[in-house]
């Protein structure tokens, strides 16, 4: 015979209880009877020698004919109510886990007894007030706080114990309790990454571009906005995303390649921007000091989120740390830029962004001069820069269909003032790239299977010499297969093959790579990766 954990003693009650979070289509399962009046979670009391998991797939399948597997703990609910019906005059205790559950095959619900009741989502988050009872999850933004989930590391929704890569999170409380300046800032103070910046938190000069660096790889670091790439000859300037819209930032460090191309050989960097959700706010900001102010306004709807801000920088007589007599010591001139951002939910699956900025700072030597004529000027310049990054997201709930289509443009104008004739630098240009990716996630059991296509055309135009221009293509298929052998261990097997129509080389890529996990305990997985790209014969 199997007992529950729990005992009555007296007109006391306790229970020790195992709950199932099902939700599908937006709605969540609760279960009834004919005797009571009100509706409960599926679920029961956990027997002794039996562990919370256990019982909660034990009384799914018991009471839905379903076979459910879980996903993860949600949150542990301690409720105490007075009893009513079999618990008449009981002063009740019970403990219970909650799991969000997942199905172990595809399968469609059918049970009598079984109602499915919409609005109830927010059991999902950190305080549930339940009938006069608060459940606690371990941390206000996520599930766990030592396992959040990543989804840039696999191109799908993974616990961080279950990925098999380095990665960092910086999310929204992160940013406001450090008071990061911007999404430069707040990645160059991350351990295990390289920041190169001519001036404060990551200012660029022209193409002269602050950039941030993974594991030494220059030039092998992939920025994304939602998952649109950002990098423009493979530059990766963060200085154009408004900190005030970044929800988190997943940093995954080491080869990407295979699911994201060669751009992100040493690693990804994915800014995840806010979603519209929740109560109508306004938030206005401002920033006084001696040589940086900034004011700036946020309104967060249900379906709209928009944000516009303004920034101000004062003049630095020594911009970088090399002695005042040397030649590379630089001054900074006063700068300003304006900033804007959209995210809207157009559809419960389908998002939209959009960022904006442009400013304009000089910068020269205090030194170094270059000779004009008969006479020699110092350096002095002004940098004028323009950026767009706008883009469709489609995530689907059911379907297992991810899509984007992305557009990014940069316009820098250079101008040099000590020239013999003062006008724009040979390096102005035109900067432009279109991004379409479109993959299927196929759950097979506890495997899963990611298929993509991905497609991105960069185009440059020199704005002093028109006919200097050109594009670059890449079209790219990827796989990725995921086979979970045990509870501890799993494997990773990916693929991806490239053409590059490129105006010095076109090439053809082939890009394999093969990764293991391993879980010691609860905290702690181990893990390694294997990859070698080739090129192929054309």
């Amino acid at each position: 015979m199997k007992y529950d954990c729990g005992f009555t003693k007296e007109n006391k009650w306790f229970r020790y209880r195992a709950a199932a979070i099902i939700i599908e289509k937006d709605h969540i399962l609760f279960a009834g009877n004919e005797r009571e009046n009100y509706y409960y979670s599926i679920g029961g009391g956990v027997h002794i020698g039996e562990s919370a998991e256990e019982a909660v797939k034990r009384e799914v399948l018991e009471e839905t004919g379903v076979e459910y597997e879980v996903d993860r703990l949600a949150f542990i609910h301690e409720n105490f109510f007075d009893g009513d019906g079999t618990l008449e005059g009981k002063e009740c205790h019970e403990i219970a886990f909650y799991f969000l559950m997942k199905l172990f095959n595809t399968f469609c619900l059918s049970a009598e007894g079984i109602f499915i009741f919409g609005g109830l989502v927010a059991l999902l988050t950190t305080t549930v007030i339940w009938r006069g009872t608060t459940a606690y999850a371990e941390d206000p933004n996520q599930a766990f706080t030592l396992d959040p989930m990543i989804v840039t590391a696999q191109r799908t929704e993974t616990r961080d114990l279950d990925t098999p890569a380095t990665t960092n999170i910086i999310t929204e409380q992160n940013i406001k309790e450090a008071g990061y300046k911007n999404v430069f800032d707040a990645i160059e103070h991350q351990v295990g990454l390289t920041s190169t910046g001519y001036g404060d938190a990551g200012q660029d000069f022209g193409f002269s571009s602050g950039r941030t660096v993974i594991r030494g790889y220059d030039r092998g670091t992939l920025v994304m906005v939602n998952g649109i790439p950002m990098n423009l000859k493979n530059y990766n300037s963060l200085d154009g995303i408004p900190i005030d819209m970044v929800q988190q930032i997943e940093i995954i460090k080491g080869a990407a390649g295979t699911l994201y191309g060669s751009e992100a050989m040493g690693g990804v960097v994915n800014v995840i921007t806010k979603r519209p959700g929740g109560k109508t706010q306004v938030k206005v900001k401002g920033t006084v000091g001696n040589y940086y102010k900034d004011y700036g306004v946020t309104y967060a709807g249900e379906k709209l989120i928009v944000t516009a801000s303004k920034e101000y920088s004062n003049k630095l007589t020594h911009s970088n740390a090399y002695p005042e007599s040397k030649s590379t010591d630089w001054w900074v001139g006063k700068g300003q830029k304006n900033r804007a951002g959209i995210s809207a939910a157009l559809t419960d699956e389908i998002g939209f962004t959009f960022i904006y900025q442009d400013g304009n700072i000089t910068r020269g030597s205090n030194n170094d001069a270059k000779k004009v004529g008969s006479v020699y000027k110092k350096y002095n310049y002004r940098y004028d820069d323009k950026r767009i990054t706008t883009g469709l997201t489609y995530n689907g709930k059911y379907n297992g269909i991810k899509a984007l289509v992305g557009y990014n443009y940069r316009r820098t104008e250079g101008y040099d003032f000590a020239a013999a004739t003062p006008g724009p630098v040979s390096s102005s240009a035109d900067l432009s790239s279109y991004i379409g990716d479109v993959q299927k996630t196929w759950n097979l059991g506890k495997n899963t299977l990611i298929t993509g296509y991905s497609l991105r055309r960069e185009n440059y135009e020199n704005l002093v010499t028109k006919a200097n221009k050109a594009h670059r293509t890449s079209n790219a298929i990827y796989l990725s297969y995921n086979n979970v052998f045990s509870d501890k261990f799993s494997a990773t097997l990916g693929l991806r093959g490239e053409i590059i129509d490129d105006p010095v080389k076109s090439e053809n890529i082939l890009n394999p790579q093969f990764q293991t996990l391993y879980k010691i305990n609860d905290t702690t997985s181990w893990y390694k990766t294997s990859a070698k790209p080739s090129k192929c014969q054309q």
